[in-house]
């Protein structure tokens, strides 16, 4: 074994004290930017000891929810509120900065002021900033402290497969999303090269970042489920039924969208009585009237215990089409034994995944429609992919697969910290 070798395996087995700073409340865990930083909490509380600030702007309501089950798990949970910017000072950042509107700039001084003060008080190992929009106070440590960034996937490329889709049917919308993506590609390529590490959920995020800065060291970490929460013991799948889980506004509401008038519509024709279940909030008022108008559609709204309609449906829609990230509700649906339908770009994030063996994965609309249709007049097949896919999450996606590879994050950051201060 290397001398580096024999150095990562002694250090990680040490208490790592480690400062978390969250853009949003980390609990409830319901969406892509909550899961991870969750469940590397819950992670790295059994042997470190984590300080969580959440910088963000929250109700007493939701504070006190979240405080209440993170303490069980952090030595300390800290609320510090964000500076707002109403959309005339977002108008006037875009137009006139090179830096991307939603970053702070100047910092925001009372967040600074705390931050300092926090960093002195805890004394961590490590800092670690959850998302793109907090890096930017990673330059108060910068030097001081090792550093960990997580942006979980890369918004320039996310942004370029909006572009690559043609999404946007709206001219000025292209333009908008072309002028951010300029500005969000410099500035990933700079901001994450400072940091110590930078964590991503899928290789083809890593592989895009160090093709724009090969100095950015990325750790690839990709997101898990809780296999023992997700089973398909009491599935009871409905004929013919499809579920989409998500939120129904902004990225996910036009992917669905495009879904609903590109294969639902044909989906309904062959199959009258098929039936699409939504479970998400926030419905925009475009996919609420095309569901009156195509029919079988229906909004459940939030959904608090996922499980159950899971359970009910026979296959899962994953109308997603980027390649960046890894989709939590993918994972989620096979370790729930469903069979997931959707176009090929949108499972990039999962490599092991096999087209028509865990997953039935796309090349157009129109082979979409025919896998539902066949999916939907076959449901042992069905249900022959969703097991295998149940299977693969097992072998690939299981969180409690993850500690050794999430403390690893750290230690590698603090090796590499030691090693430039030297």
């Amino acid at each position: 074994m290397s001398e580096c070798g024999r150095h990562y395996v002694d250090f990680i087995a040490e208490k790592m004290k480690i400062l978390f700073i969250c853009s949003e409340c980390p609990y409830p865990a319901e969406n892509g930017i909550r899961i991870p930083a969750w469940n590397f909490i819950k992670s790295l509380h059994k042997s470190h000891d984590v300080y969580l600030v959440v910088f963000s702007r929250v109700s007493d309501e939701q504070k006190q929810f979240c405080r209440c089950e993170a303490e069980k798990y952090c030595s300390k949970v800290e609320f510090i509120p964000r500076r707002g910017n109403d959309r005339k000072s977002k108008l006037f950042r875009f137009l006139t900065s090179a830096t991307p509107h939603f970053v702070d700039e100047p910092l925001d001084a009372s967040f600074a002021r705390r931050f300092a003060d926090v960093v002195k008080e805890f004394d961590p190992d490590v800092v670690h900033f959850d998302t793109l929009q907090t890096g930017e106070y990673g330059k108060l440590v910068h030097g001081i402290k090792a550093t960990v960034i997580s942006p979980n996937d890369s918004l320039s490329l996310a942004l370029e497969d909006e572009l690559r889709w043609n999404i946007h049917k709206s001219f000025m919308r292209r333009i908008y999303t072309g002028m951010l993506l300029k500005k969000v590609r410099c500035y990933e390529k700079e901001l994450f090269g400072r940091f110590n590490r930078c964590h991503v959920v899928s290789q083809v995020d890593g592989n895009y970042l160090t093709s724009l800065n090969p100095d950015i060291r990325v750790s690839v970490i990709a997101n898990g489920v809780d296999t023992d929460y997700f089973t398909p013991h009491e599935r009871k799948p409905e004929p013919k039924t499809a579920l989409f889980v998500g939120s129904l506004k902004r990225g996910n509401g036009i992917y669905m969208q495009i879904f609903i008038e590109n294969v639902w519509k044909k989906v309904m024709g062959r199959h009258p009585d098929a039936k699409l279940y939504l479970a998400g909030k926030d419905i925009t008022p475009k996919i609420a009237k095309l569901s009156e108008q195509v029919g079988g559609i229906f909004h459940l709204g939030f959904v608090e215990d996922l499980r159950e309609v899971y359970a009910k449906s026979l296959v899962v829609v994953n109308p997603v089409l980027k390649s960046c990230g890894i989709l939590n509700k993918v994972l989620e649906a096979m370790a729930m034994g469903c069979g997931v339908v959707g176009m090929r770009v949108g499972f990039s994030g999962i490599p092991e995944c096999i087209n028509q063996q865990h997953a039935v994965m796309t090349g157009s609309f129109a082979d979409m429609v025919n896998a539902f249709d066949e999916l939907f007049s076959d449901q042992k097949l069905a249900d022959t992919i969703g097991r295998a896919g149940r299977t693969l999450v097992e072998n690939h996606y299981a969180w409690k697969s993850r500690s050794r590879r999430i403390e690893a994050l750290y230690s590698d950051a603090i090796i590499d910290f030691q090693r430039r201060s030297i």
